[in-house]
């Protein structure tokens, strides 16, 4: 026999609340008066108790107060009341995913697929669906919700968003693209769309095109702090580091305290030469977020971090942790390594050097032998000079590469040409490196021979490349070092070009190798000091190569030369590149211009002698390395 209570509870839910105490209720909540919306609400909740549609009602109203436990509960009670109700489901599921809870949201979203057949309810939870797996590690079931929720729904722009962004995850880059440009061709002014199609592009290198993208809708909203720093690195990735500025500056406008708005702005003010600014911009990221680790390698690469300092426990409690990924761990190692070699703790300033090695080899394995096959293919094709291409028309600009073994002086060398009137200093142009992998060739990879065709196609690329800068001088600079592998290639392709290549003491360019995180797949033998020696033995093999098909147009720079009788060297490399001497190129360290290497600071400086010397305190343990360097 039922108690008095429980047969009141019973008539409770046998009875509904007037339609217009419900209208009425959902108005508040419609328009934002949470706190008159809760009171309604727990008023008919404890009047009409066990009420799915005021149950599901009360939930939401909490959840717009913040109680985000009791909400869960009142969604849970919408659903036993009525096992139909689909919105309540979704309200449940949409919370448990807001708040990170994607495990326990994958149960509740497959609750309402089975009450629903579809339409844009079963759109909504295959998408809620799609969320939770995507951060469960469960991508193919991700993908397959993403569509699912497309095909009940195609009008769902969250759904196609976030079907780019996964394909994009999955490295399924081109894929991404496709999805997301046809998304913002339906949806020219959704935001979400556009950030995630700008954030492929960039991740693919297109950097103009996610410009293209992000600007537009960066200036139809300027209060979107994610949606400025997308367009911050986009910018900055274009070249465009003055507009970056802007463009982080605006972030920061719209959201004063993004960490990463003011880490961006760090970046962009320490590639246009303000090392003040970007310490500063760094220091204000840390204040906002201490325990940021991209900020944390960004400031402390920018001085070496003082003993005792804060940042250093912080930085190793994030060594500590199992989650930190080994390329966050190789950066904070390399961080700790540059502190207590400043502070002349050699022995614990070389383990953290190993350590960083270790890390970046995990995290991007290398394979020196491959890339000697492939070295040795490349000479086998150029048995003999291959003759220019015949039947071209002039270019507009003439290229001069600036190549050699990463961290030999290219960025020195490029300052010194960018000073001079008729020289644009172009900096790492990826475009001659991404012309080769086009081709096959590239992380020990064979590719194609090169043929008129492969050629011609080589030629057009990196000059549309360089009519992209936009520039009116007549020579520009291209100093990626790692270029001399393509030289023969490059020099056929393009005979207006001229090489300068820097020669510069084998153990203080494999030392310097093994102190710096490199960004490019072709640096990672920086990770292996046998490995890093071997690399300058095969650039050295292959240079030569190179000098004897194209004696005409290849120069060697000698480095420490050049550190040590400045206008004289600096002479002859502007003669080696076809120019005229201008007396701008002996103060080139007065020249404003976005630099975006690990020597930013140093070309900003007059040229100082004894940077060669510093593998010297390490000598004891290099012995791996100094034996494969022997006779050079």
């Amino acid at each position: 026999m039922s108690e008095p209570g429980d047969r009141a509870s019973e008539a409770g839910r046998r009875l509904s609340p007037p339609p217009e105490a419900l209208a009425n209720l959902q108005d508040l909540l419609m328009s934002g008066a949470v706190a008159r919306a809760l009171e309604l609400a727990e008023r008919l909740a404890e009047q009409y108790p066990g009420h799915a549609r005021v149950e599901n009602m009360l939930g939401l109203a909490q959840m717009q107060s913040g109680q985000v436990e009791p909400a869960l509960a009142a969604f849970a009670r919408a659903t036993t009341a009525d096992p139909g109700f689909a919105g309540a489901y979704i309200n449940r599921a949409n919370l448990l995913v807001a708040l990170g809870r994607f495990s326990a949201a994958v149960p509740i979203c497959e609750a309402v697929l089975a009450v629903v057949a579809g339409g844009e309810e079963a759109a909504k939870a295959h998408h809620l669906l799609a969320v939770a797996h995507a951060n469960t590690g469960a991508p193919v079931a991700a993908e397959g919700a993403f569509r699912a929720a497309i095909a009940a729904h195609p009008d769902m722009v969250a759904a196609h968003g976030g079907l780019g962004g996964l394909l994009a995850t999955l490295g399924r880059f081109d894929e991404a693209v496709a999805v997301l440009e046809a998304a913002a061709r339906r949806w020219p002014d959704d935001t979400s769309i556009a950030r995630n199609l700008g954030t492929v592009l960039i991740e693919l290198g297109r950097f103009e095109a996610a410009v293209d993208v992000l600007e537009p809708a960066g200036v139809r909203n300027p209060e979107d702090a994610p949606l400025q720093t997308t367009c911050v690195r986009a910018l900055r990735g274009a070249g465009r580091v003055e507009a970056a500025l802007k463009a982080a500056e605006a972030a920061i406008r719209a959201e004063p305290r993004s960490a990463e708005a003011h880490g961006l702005l760090g970046s962009c003010r320490r590639a246009l030469g303000d090392t003040t600014g970007a310490i500063a911009a760094y220091d204000a990221a840390l204040e906002l977020a201490p325990d940021d680790p991209t900020a944390l390698v960004a400031r402390w690469r920018m001085s070496p971090l003082p003993p005792g300092h804060p940042a250093r426990e912080r930085i190793a409690a994030r060594l500590a942790d199992p989650a930190t990924t080994p390329d966050l761990r190789c950066a904070l190692e390399l961080v700790l390594f540059e502190a207590d070699d400043k502070a002349g703790d050699i022995e614990l300033a070389f383990e953290h050097l190993m350590r960083a090695g270790r890390a970046k080899r995990a995290a991007r394995p290398y394979d020196i032998t491959a890339q000697a096959r492939m070295f040795e293919a490349i000479q086998g094709m150029f048995g003999a000079p291959i003759a220019p291409l015949e039947g071209i028309e002039p270019a507009p600009v003439r290229p001069v590469f600036i190549v050699g073994m990463p961290r030999s002086g290219t960025s020195l060398v490029e300052q010194i040409l960018a000073s001079h009137p008729s020289v644009l200093g172009g900096g790492e142009l990826p475009v001659l490196g991404r012309a080769m992998a086009e081709a096959g060739w590239g992380a020990g990879r064979i590719g194609a021979a090169p043929s008129a065709a492969m050629l011609g196609r080589l030629r057009r690329t990196y000059l549309d490349a360089l009519a992209a800068l936009d520039s009116t001088r007549p020579v520009i600079t291209d100093k990626t070092p790692m270029n001399f592998r393509w030289l023969g290639f490059a020099l056929a392709a393009l005979p207006e070009a001229r090489v300068l290549v820097m020669q510069r003491d084998a153990r203080a360019t494999c030392f310097s190798n093994l102190t710096h995180d490199l960004s490019g797949r072709a640096n990672d033998f920086g990770a292996d000091m046998v490995d890093t020696a071997e690399m300058y033995r095969l650039h050295l093999d292959l240079v030569g190569h190179w000098q004897r098909h194209y004696p005409d147009r290849i120069s060697t720079v000698p480095y420490e030369r050049l550190t040590e009788n400045p206008e004289a060297e600096s002479r002859a490399l502007v003669a080696a590149a076809g120019l005229n001497w201008d007396p701008a190129c002996l103060a080139f360290h007065e020249t404003r211009r976005v630099v975006r290497t690990a020597s930013a600071e140093q070309v900003r400086q007059p040229i100082y002698t004894g940077s060669s010397e510093a593998w010297r305190r390490y000598e004891r343990h290099l012995g791996p390395m100094l034996e494969r360097l022997k006779g050079l």
